[in-house]
This record gives C-alpha cells, sequence and structure tokens, in this order.
C-alpha cells in the first residue's frame, strides 16, 4: 500500500442551513470557524429545504448544494455524494462536523502515519466543548462546558463495555463521542461508501460498531426491526470484515464550536417508539434525482415522527 502524504489529505463535510433554529446565522458562523481553521482543502455539501443557501465559492474548495429531500438525518447520504466529488490526488479523507476544530498544524502528518497500520482512525482523544459562541484565536484558552473521550481511546484502553454497542444512552453515560471526525483512506470508503439509512442519526456509532466487529449488537439498540437490521448487516458485515478491528486515535485533543446545548439535541431518545413503523430503507426511502433522500411509502405516521424529532431538536 503506498504511503499518503498530508498533500493528498482532503475533507468532507456537510451542511443544513434550516437547523439554524433561531435564524441568527448561528451555524454560519460556526461553519465559518470551523472553515478558517481547517488544514486541508474541502468538499462541502450544502442541503436547502427551500433553495435558500448560506454558503458561497470561498467556503470550500469544492462545493455541492442540493434542496429538497424528506425531513430526516441526511448526514451519510450527503457524504457519500461528497466521497463521488473528491479529486484523483485524494487518498486520504477525513470526514468531519463542520463545528469540530483539530488544532496544530501536524495532524495531518499524523493521521497519514497511522493510518499505515490502521484503517479507521479518529483524530482525538479528547473532545472538549466549548461553552462560548465566539472563541479566542488561542483554543487552548477558552471556557470549556464539557469534556469526552474519543470512543476508540476508550475501546483501545479496555473502557468500552460490551453493553455500550447494544443499549443507547451510554455515550451519555460514559461521556465519550463515537463520531464528530473520523478518517481513512478513500479506498476503503471507495468500496463501502457509508451506511446512510440511519434516519434519525446515529450514523456514527453504526460506523463505528461495525469497525469493531460489534454490528450484530448495534441492531439490538438501534435498528427498526428485522427488515432494518438485515439491510444495515448488509452493509455492516462487508466493512467489519474489512476493517478488521483495526481502528487507531490520535493522542491530542479536538475543539467542539458551542452552537447550543447538547442537552437539548435528544440523542439518546430519539429512537424511542420508532420500532413501530416497521422501517424498510429498501422500500421507505429513494434517491431524488439530485441524490438525497426522499420518502417512497405511505406510512404517514412515519413520516411525522420522524419530522417531529428534528423540530423537538434545538441547536
Amino acid at each position: 500500500m503506498q504511503s499518503a502524504s498530508r498533500s493528498n489529505v482532503w475533507a468532507i463535510t456537510c451542511y443544513f442551513p434550516f437547523d439554524d433554529p433561531d435564524g441568527d446565522k448561528r451555524r454560519l458562523r460556526t461553519y465559518r470557524g470551523f472553515r478558517e481553521r481547517l488544514r486541508v482543502p474541502l468538499v462541502a455539501v450544502e442541503l436547502s429545504a427551500a433553495g435558500r443557501f448560506d454558503l458561497g465559492p470561498a467556503d470550500a474548495e469544492k462545493l455541492i448544494q442540493v434542496q429538497g429531500g424528506a425531513r430526516l438525518w441526511q448526514k451519510e447520504r450527503l457524504l457519500n455524494l461528497a466521497i463521488q466529488d473528491l479529486p484523483p490526488e485524494c487518498d486520504v479523507v477525513l470526514w468531519t462536523d463542520c463545528d469540530v476544530i483539530l488544532p496544530g498544524g501536524d495532524w495531518p502528518d499524523q493521521l497519514c502515519g497511522l493510518l499505515e497500520s490502521c484503517r479507521l482512525v479518529q483524530p482525538f482523544r479528547h473532545i472538549r466543548y466549548l461553552s462560548e459562541p465566539e472563541p479566542p484565536t488561542d483554543l487552548s484558552r477558552a471556557t470549556v462546558s464539557e469534556t469526552r473521550h474519543s470512543a476508540v481511546a476508550l475501546w483501545r484502553d479496555g473502557l468500552l463495555p460490551e453493553e455500550s454497542f447494544s443499549a443507547r444512552g451510554y455515550s451519555d453515560r460514559l461521556r465519550y463521542s463515537p463520531g464528530l471526525a473520523w478518517a481513512a483512506r478513500r479506498d476503503l470508503l471507495e468500496r463501502h461508501g457509508f451506511y446512510d439509512g440511519m434516519i434519525l442519526g446515529s450514523g456514527d456509532k453504526a460506523i463505528f460498531s461495525a469497525a469493531c466487529e460489534r454490528q450484530e449488537q448495534f441492531v439490538n439498540a438501534y435498528c427498526g426491526g428485522e427488515i432494518h437490521s438485515r439491510h444495515y448487516l448488509e452493509w455492516a458485515c462487508p466493512f467489519a470484515a474489512d476493517v478488521r478491528g483495526q481502528v487507531g486515535y490520535l493522542d491530542g485533543d479536538a475543539y467542539h464550536l458551542f452552537h447550543g446545548d447538547l442537552s437539548n439535541r435528544g440523542y439518546s431518545s430519539r429512537y424511542e417508539g420508532f420500532n413501530q413503523f416497521d422501517f424498510d430503507p429498501a422500500r421507505d426511502l429513494r434517491q431524488s434525482a439530485s441524490g438525497i433522500w426522499d420518502w417512497d411509502s405511505d406510512k404517514p405516521e412515519m413520516h411525522d415522527f420522524v419530522r417531529m424529532a428534528f423540530e423537538r431538536r434545538r441547536g
């Protein structure tokens, strides 16, 4: 396998202007704080519900803008679009939320080095949540409201219990993050793509669980019945066989820019009651002309359930 260099590292992210709860451009300010501090080129996918876009040419090396779609969790679907638009020279992909900062100038080199022995890397040991909307230039001096562990750090240190894969809510109890930012070699992502059938979120946990060969446990907590479980496992089992538990992390801090209270997001409760709808991604979803998810089923109660889950979410 040819070694990658930092010049071949690209980031991908997605941005949702309609998730700005107060219409005060807080999301856009956060995005631009993220973009300003990013050390590698970026492919960004912006999804607008009504054709109103926030981002412009200076906000990414490559900007994809799509509109419409159903009101559901589209993150992994958009990341799959971003993969298709990476330039030929890209070997390593960082997929990251557009509110995460990886400080320091050498993390791309460290990332490339670690990916020589690992298949997936979470590029931090700790994620520090900032409590102020306008952080100082030196993030190490910012006020921090909470610090969480990298999921991989706990896993590699033997501190992540098995039941955390088969039950919801453990990330809050143990104060760890299974998502926010990850990296892998491009060829792995092109073979498998991101699993994009978690329409209420938890796509990062779906990927992390499969990477740790715990995909069977994951379906017990998150997949809405036998059909959804089978759909996920059709993606997860080949992914798990490719990764083989070879996950790592960079030994440093990352920072999460403030844009609302974590307690308002309903991470652990959003799937409660969802099993009643017998969700089947292959029948209930279809890709629109622009490649994003739209409903393809006559299940108005399920559609309302998902829509209301996002309306309850704040921040």
